[in-house]
């Protein structure tokens, strides 16, 4: 019955997707295998978010493949020395999906709504470093005018002013969390759609084929995306092979598409404790599970191409401390054994059967019962910023994949910072708080990576998390329906409108 139910979800797709042979070959399929109902949920996988919403939303600036910002959204940035804020300006006549004309409030509120939301969310993970943000209180009625480092000028301008001084500041307003949306599409808790996205980017949402979780997204911006695909079939369950995708191992393995490595990493795979568990909360424990792993054991066995990763920051960020690995498994044994440690543990997961497989954590889990700890894995499949709840309640740490924060290398730590939305993940230490001040205060990139290194060197010694390996954003296209992939430049963010199709 399970493989007629999916040879029927196939057809059915399929012949949803392909009813007019005069534009067939202008539309494609993209894939980003996800468990939860939607791509834009905050439980969504990061890879499905930071493709669906800047094809959707669009995006204030996008980086290029030199890693430089640019306009897309807005007309013009600038810095005003006389008045020391920067400058926004929106496009003129900008509308929004549903037709209504985008204004300076808009883009207010697009920036500060993370900060008023009740609910954890990936905007509230970036310490944005906006002056006036911190009198703001979770739960507070949204108003304009509130936030004293955000001021409108006129109808189309807006003035931030940063808190302190950092040189990579506009670089966090390139994520997909400060996209414009419109107010009246949010439900009140401001992150969650009333229906579907609704933004000013060049694909708007146009049917959801509910048994099949997957979306249909149509150009409505074919003059500045001339050779972009007229239709994208926007699939989170593998029912077509893919015309394009960066996270399936399947793909991977086809020797007809076209593979393209971009600039940053897609994700990196880490381990984060509990820090509401008794033995997380030991430096002990921490030590001896990073003394127990050899990373480069788990990277050889991934399905697909891992990096080995030793500390938090990945390979092309400055800051690192260049650290190689430091297995000691004698000490592991020893310090494990003065715990007394007899049950077998649950340890959730993050899913990741479909990209990485599971050999690795076959591997990791032998490295561990080497040194004595017992342990059993189960995915967690409820919730991404508190995962430590019900039956992991008291799992000592969580193994998951994070984004590598090539916005600004500052905001890979402050997830671990004390308020964080990622609940339970951080330990009770003011010390990070104020490594992390001295980073946003640095004047400029050199001394930023020097203070950087400071918190990297802290967040290895008291082993905070345990990197495991870094994830390539490898992009595996059919070369058949698409000529090139355009101006990326990788993390999680893929932006399908730079996609040019064949004719």
């Amino acid at each position: 019955m399970k493989h007629l139910y999916i040879l029927s979800l196939f057809f059915t797709t399929f012949q949803l997707f392909a009813n007019d042979p005069n534009v067939e070959s202008k539309k494609i399929i993209y894939f980003c295998g996800n468990n939860s109902e939607f791509p834009w949920e905050e439980n969504a996988e990061l890879a499905c978010r930071g493709s669906f919403y800047p094809a959707v939303l669009g995006l204030l600036f996008y980086i290029d493949h030199n890693a430089e910002i640019n306009t897309l959204s807005l007309e013009s940035f600038s810095w005003d020395y006389y008045n020391n804020y920067y400058k926004l300006r929106l496009k003129k006549d900008l509308y929004f999906h549903n037709n209504r004309k985008v204004n300076s409030k808009d883009l207010e509120f697009s920036i500060l709504r993370h900060f008023f939301s009740k609910n954890p969310n990936i905007g509230d993970s970036f310490q944005i470093n906006l002056k006036g943000t911190e009198k703001i209180k979770k739960g507070q009625p949204y108003q304009s005018g509130l936030v004293d480092g955000l001021k409108i000028l006129d109808d189309r301008t807006i003035a931030i002013t940063p808190s302190k001084s950092n040189p990579s500041f506009l670089y966090t307003l390139t994520h997909f969390s400060f996209s414009l949306v419109p107010i009246e599409e949010l439900n009140s808790d401001l992150i969650t759609w009333k229906k579907w996205p609704v933004g000013v980017g060049a694909y708007k949402v146009t049917e959801h084929f509910k048994k099949e979780k997957s979306f249909l997204l149509e150009l409505v911006d074919p003059a500045s995306y001339p050779n972009a695909p007229k239709e994208i079939l926007y699939e989170q369950i593998r029912i077509n092979e893919p015309d394009i995708t960066n996270k399936d191992y399947i793909t991977s393995r086809n020797e007809k598409y076209i593979k393209e490595e971009l600039l940053a990493p897609l994700y990196r795979r880490l381990i984060e404790f509990n820090y509401s568990s008794d033995l997380a909360k030991s430096k002990d424990f921490r030590k001896a599970i990073a003394y127990a792993i050899s990373r480069e054991d788990l990277s050889k066995v991934t399905n697909i191409l891992t990096n080995p990763l030793y500390e938090l920051l990945t390979s092309s960020s400055i800051g690192r401390i260049n650290i190689k690995e430091n297995q000691n498994i004698n000490e592991a044994i020893k310090i494990i054994k003065s715990l007394k440690l007899s049950n077998e543990i649950t340890i959730p997961f993050s899913e990741d059967s479909s990209y990485l497989g599971e050999k690795y954590r076959i591997v990791l889990k032998g490295q561990l019962n080497k040194i004595g700890l017992k342990i059993k894995f189960k995915e967690n499949t409820k919730n991404l910023w508190d995962p430590f709840t019900k039956e992991f309640k008291n799992s000592p740490f969580y193994l998951h994949s994070t984004e590598a924060d090539y916005y600004d290398p500052i905001l890979n730590f402050t997830n671990y910072r004390n308020g964080s939305p990622s609940k339970n993940a951080y330990p009770d230490d003011k010390l990070i708080q104020n490594l992390l001040d001295e980073s946003q205060e640095a004047p400029s990139r050199d001394i930023l990576n020097e203070r950087l290194k400071n918190i990297s060197r802290y967040f290895y010694e008291q082993r905070v998390l345990i990197p495991l390996f870094e994830i390539p954003n490898i992009v595996y296209y059919n070369p058949e329906k698409i000529s090139c992939i355009g101006t990326q430049f990788g993390g999680v963010t893929l932006y399908l409108q730079n996609i040019k199709v064949k004719n």
